[in-house]
């Protein structure tokens, strides 16, 4: 939080894109509980790929009208291509966790974990396999950074708007 606080100071009197900031302290914020460490800068005009912008693509994807919701016999023809986005963007994602993944195992293995214990190192000591890890930390993911960064952003517009 001190970091978007110091952040936005640093931009007076600019013009800021307050959801990007929001969501990527949101990201950060649960980076830091699942690896203790931030995964995306909170400079938003440099930053243009990696996982907050895989997240973000499955944020829009999910939010999208799906026609096979309507009709299910369409579900198995993926008309609109939203199951092949969805899956590109969770490979891309897996990948990205895998490699995270990875880094703890292999520090934990060699003696040089930290002493602060995070999420992921409870999930490997509790035997989480990789797809286990990489499933709940999609979903968890997913689920919550959007709505914590729309109710922000919401709540600060009526404080400014009032």
């Amino acid at each position: 939080m001190s970091e978007m606080i110091d952040f936005l100071g640093s931009r007076k009197w600019e013009t800021v894109k307050i959801s990007e900031i929001l969501f990527t302290t949101v990201l950060n914020t649960w980076g830091n509980i699942f690896f203790s460490k931030d995964l995306c800068d909170l400079d938003y005009e440099r930053q243009t790929s990696g996982i907050k912008h895989v997240i973000r693509e499955i944020l829009e994807v999910g939010a999208m009208p799906n026609i096979s919701n309507l009709y299910p016999v369409f579900d198995a023809l993926d008309i609109q291509g939203l199951r092949k986005k969805i899956d590109v963007c969770q490979n891309q994602l897996s990948n990205i966790w895998s490699e995270m993944v990875k880094e703890k195992r292999q520090a934990i293995s060699h003696g040089s974990s930290t002493k602060n214990q995070d999420l992921l190192d409870f999930m490997i000591d509790s035997g989480f396999s990789d797809l286990q890890i990489n499933i709940l930390l999609i979903d968890l993911i997913a689920a919550d950074t959007n709505g914590i960064t729309s109710t922000i952003e919401w709540a600060m517009s009526e404080l400014l708007r009032n």
